[in-house]
């Protein structure tokens, strides 16, 4: 795995700061706030220094935290598209190889690509472990948080494969030992 981590430009980290305090504005039913239009403003005038990369990267955080933002308070049990499985075993091991190479922007990309196929809380699991490898554990408590709470709207009997995730975050203590 590398040790390639996301960037700590300044401007970038504005920004990014920014999406998650938008992000719980959002939540909290403030995202046309005066405290919401205060932190667009601040994020723009940074925006356009940053380069293209981070850009793109923040992009795609802003779409996957609406992913999770738009299903926060009714977590909907998903039925993920049934794919031509050899397609997203592709996807699949390309995601991998990106991980293992520490390309963190290419594996967030690759994910937003399948995501039609994946329960939310898998998604949002994958997306956090993600950014939690590139350095950046605040984005990353975003999406494992909602991971864990969104696992309790699944029965483990229907859903085998969420397993590791359910027993990832009964180790860490994330989950109460009752609900699933």
């Amino acid at each position: 795995m590398s040790d390639y981590q996301f960037s700590q430009n300044p401007d970038y980290l504005v920004c990014l700061h920014g999406y998650h305090q938008l992000h719980a504005l959002f939540l909290a039913g403030k995202s046309q706030s005066e405290e919401a239009s205060a932190i667009r403003d601040r994020m723009e005038s940074c925006w356009w220094n940053l380069p293209t990369i981070e850009q793109d990267r923040l992009d795609g955080l802003s779409e996957d935290l609406w992913d999770i933002t738009a299903t926060h308070h009714c977590f909907p049990i998903v039925n993920p598209i049934e794919p031509e499985l050899t397609e997203l075993d592709r996807n699949y091991v390309e995601l991998s190889e990106a991980q293992d190479k520490g390309e963190w922007d290419h594996a967030l990309v690759i994910l937003r690509s399948i995501k039609g196929y994946l329960k939310p809380p898998r998604l949002a699991y994958w997306r956090g472990r993600i950014w939690q490898d590139a350095g950046d554990d605040d984005t990353a408590q975003l999406f494992l948080q909602y991971a864990a709470t969104a696992l309790k709207n699944y029965s483990l009997s229907e859903n085998l494969d969420l397993l590791d995730i359910k027993f990832h975050f009964r180790s860490q203590s994330l989950l109460p030992t009752g609900t699933c």
